[in-house]
């Protein structure tokens, strides 16, 4: 799949090449979109802002209205703020982020067209899962499942029961979640959707290891590192990061292979200037490094990362890393 997408990025260098031969506004702000897309999946998350940026400022509602139902199956500027809002995240803009992933859903909710909503709703929900918010997760995630349901949308369906899914878990209903987590995992491999199932993949391990059941998580992480061999890259630091902590939670002597996996998913973090996945795996291999006694290199591993960020301190990823910097004194 690392071959599909360097196609894909060629095939987005070649769509701009005619956008500019046809001097077309409307073609450009279509390289956009599929740019934006494949630099995400590709792990270059400036790039994928910078096309939303340009995106956005080529868009014209009354003249690309009917995009939605020429390319891609939903409104550009849906897309742009909701799939823009993932590379926010990822680039370090937690706040950011939820604001435009939920300008995304306003304006879906503003277009006749029901995917365009589901997909804004999808993004919204992604978000803030990564952003720990479960109660978020929930009402993006219910909306999610009524509008897929009822316009027999069978992928946002599944997506809906998955996040929804998750929320259950973080609610303190672990095993209706973990229920409805795996057979909206199994709905949509049904649908033979490749996009983010490794992801969803690693969202089931999380909630396993959340409810307790450790080795259930191991072996559904172990699936998730399997499928991110193919997949998109986006995701690749945070399953190796929940891996990780996984091991961690098992038994001490697999503490030796949680260290590789946090150290693993930092670098590929920092090559893909991911400063929130970087903080996360910051912190794990924080945690221990003070498990270990280390304290000082925990702390020296840590306070830079959490030092550059500028917003987002009232997310679980941020208030966890000054807890456990002010611990470590």
């Amino acid at each position: 799949m690392d071959g599909a997408w360097e196609a894909a990025r060629e095939l987005v260098d070649d769509l701009f090449r005619l956008a500019e031969r046809l001097d077309d506004p409307a073609f450009r702000l279509q390289a956009h979109h599929a740019g934006w897309g494949t630099s995400t999946n590709i792990g270059e998350h400036q790039a994928a802002c910078d096309h939303v940026q340009r995106g956005l400022a080529l868009h014209d509602p009354k003249l690309h209205s009917a995009h939605a139902l020429l390319y891609g199956g939903h409104d550009p500027k849906v897309c742009a703020k909701g799939q823009g809002a993932l590379s926010l995240w990822l680039l370090g803009y937690p706040d950011q982020a939820a604001q435009s992933a939920d300008e995304a859903v306003t304006l879906g909710e503003g277009l006749s067209h029901h995917p365009s909503l589901a997909h804004a709703l999808l993004w919204a929900g992604l978000v803030h899962q990564l952003r720990r918010d479960p109660q978020a997760v929930y009402e993006y995630a219910k909306r999610l499942r009524v509008i897929g349901t009822e316009h027999k949308l069978a992928q946002y369906t599944a997506i809906g029961s998955i996040m929804h899914g998750w929320a259950l878990c973080y609610q303190g209903q672990s095993e209706v979640g973990l229920d409805e987590l795996s057979r909206g995992i199994e709905a949509y491999a049904a649908v033979q959707v490749r996009l983010n199932l490794a992801h969803f993949t690693a969202a089931f391990a999380e909630a396993c290891r959340h409810a307790g059941k450790v080795e259930l998580g191991l072996a559904a992480i172990e699936d998730a590192v399997c499928l991110f061999q193919v997949a998109e890259r986006w995701c690749q630091s945070g399953i190796l990061q929940l891996k990780g902590e996984i091991l961690m939670s098992s038994r001490a002597d697999r503490w030796a292979d949680a260290e590789t996996c946090f150290h693993e998913a930092l670098r590929i973090a920092r090559r893909q200037e991911a400063k929130s996945s970087e903080l996360r795996a910051a912190a794990s291999l924080a945690r221990l490094r003070r498990d270990q006694g280390r304290r000082a290199e925990a702390r020296d591993l840590l306070a830079p990362v959490y030092g550059w960020f500028t917003e987002g301190f009232d997310t679980a990823d941020l208030w966890e890393a000054k807890a456990l910097l002010d611990e470590l004194g």
